[in-house]
């Protein structure tokens, strides 16, 4: 991706971002899952 592009446009799910804010998403995605957690927030049950 050129640095005049600014926005990133992804072919599979159609999401548009700016390139500088998925940048960072990826970064942070990948430093937690080096320490074995993510992005996702636990799921609760019924009742919990």
């Amino acid at each position: 991706m050129p640095l005049s592009e600014r926005v990133y446009h992804c072919p599979c799910c159609l999401l548009v971002i700016d390139r500088d804010l998925n940048a960072a998403r990826n970064i942070k995605a990948l430093g937690l899952q080096s320490v074995g957690l993510s992005l996702e927030a636990p799921r609760l049950e019924a009742g919990e």
